[in-house]
């Protein structure tokens, strides 16, 4: 008797209630359409895990009241009505019917919902090399979601009514009717991308022209590394009549035997006393500082990126030959592009050996070896002078407003002391 009570207890304690007192399930509320469906949250599900906020909620469910939601308004909202089912159709579950794995499907899905287009418009988007509908990321990530062969087996081998499938699989089958379709896509987002590359490169190259005929031309530069030499063979005894570009940061570590400032201090010095139009020298370098960001490596890969894409375009308009009239006019905007695109190619690469040229003589400028030493060495060697320059000169001016300073209290002192009697 005494464990009957206990149980009871217990079960009151955790609020059970007796079996016959449970309610009995509620039904499940359903679209007052038959035929309507609702839009899908693409989601992740995950655990309550302990400490979660889902293991919390659940723990204290019972006690917290969850707002009312008003399903007729969710549903009227929320409706896909070109999900209907077809009349006659015998099994009403095969809405949005799924054969591509969930997780693809879903990222497909929501890619889709981003495009915002009919799926025919896609398509003929993609054949008709309309940067208009599509931005040039949303025609990358459609180029991941190109079907797989397995893909594609699995889609063939369905027979039933296609119209229930899902979003996803109805793209599948609609890539499934363009020949190398993943081809297509790269060679879309090359045309879209094209001309915008083709202004970066030409600026970037520019730079490099500019820059290089302002270092070379300016008189002031020049003078400034006459001084420097100067300087380097009074103090060196010797009679060099030049010296490499990288000399130019050691002026700042070659200390004054007080400690108190450095040959490049002093270069300031001379350069503010004996010819001050010189010091504002670095306003002829316009360009420089442009150039500074520009990096070898990215030029030459900039330049292959424009070479291959011009290929795999050439190599996609020449299998298209094969692909049947339907996609005739497909071909003639590929051709129209690839004959314009392709005439630009010859002043491009023009442009870019002349500026390797410029590049060399800029080395060359400074009695280096193109061999030994790159260009954008010299560019790095050039800005950080500049930065330590204009440093040391300001630095130069602020002791000189110390002294000033200095003097004119001790004047006063003096002055003071003059004019007492005691």
């Amino acid at each position: 008797m005494n464990e009957i009570l206990i149980a009871l207890q217990k079960a009151l304690e955790c609020q059970v209630s007796p079996m016959h007192l449970i309610p009995p399930p509620t039904p499940s509320l359903k679209s007052s359409n038959k035929y309507r469906s609702l839009k899908p949250l693409h989601w992740e599900t995950s655990h309550a895990s302990v400490g979660s906020l889902w293991e919390v909620s659940c723990k204290h469910g019972n006690q917290s009241r969850a707002p009312k939601i008003d399903i007729t308004k969710l549903e009227s909202l929320f409706c896909n009505l070109k999900d209907r089912a077809l009349p006659g159709s015998e099994n009403p579950q095969l809405k949005g019917l799924r054969l591509v794995h969930s997780e693809r499907a879903n990222r497909c899905n929501i890619l889709l919902q981003d495009i915002n287009l009919p799926l025919n418009d896609i398509i003929k988007a993609i054949l008709a090399l309309d940067s208009s509908a599509m931005s040039v990321d949303q025609v990358y990530d459609l180029n991941k979601f190109c079907p797989t062969n397995e893909e594609m087996k699995m889609l063939k081998s369905y027979t039933s009514v296609k119209k229930v499938l899902g979003e996803c699989e109805k793209f599948f089958l609609e890539c499934a009717r363009i020949p190398r379709i993943d081809s297509k896509l790269q060679v879309f987002a090359f045309t879209i991308t094209f001309s915008r590359r083709i202004k970066i490169f030409k600026d970037t190259l520019n730079i490099i022209k500019y820059a290089t005929k302002e270092i070379r031309e300016s008189t002031k530069l020049a003078k400034i590394m006459q001084i420097i030499l100067k300087l380097g063979n009074k103090l060196n005894a010797g009679s060099a009549r030049g010296f490499k570009i990288e000399s130019l940061d050691r002026l700042g570590y070659t200390w004054a035997t007080d400690k108190q400032i450095t040959l490049l201090h002093f270069l300031c010095e001379v350069v503010a006393e004996q010819t001050p139009e010189l010091l504002d020298f670095y306003k002829d370098l316009i360009h420089l500082q442009d150039a500074y960001w520009i990096q070898n490596k990215d030029l030459y890969d900039d330049k292959c990126g424009i070479i291959k894409g011009l290929e795999k375009v050439e190599q996609e308009l020449n299998a298209s030959a094969n692909d049947g009239p339907i996609f005739a006019q497909s071909r003639k905007v590929l051709q129209k592009f690839f004959s314009s695109a392709g005439a630009e190619l010859p002043d491009l690469t023009s442009l870019f050996d002349e500026v390797n040229q410029y590049a060399d003589s800029l080395v060359i400028y400074f009695g280096e070896d193109p061999n030994q030493c790159s260009w954008k060495q010299v560019i790095i060697s050039m800005v950080c002078f500049i930065e330590k320059f204009k440093k040391a000169h300001s630095q130069n001016k602020l002791l000189e407003a110390d002294a000033r300073n200095k003097e004119l209290k001790n004047f006063g002192k003096e002055g003071r002391q003059r004019s007492c009697p005691f």
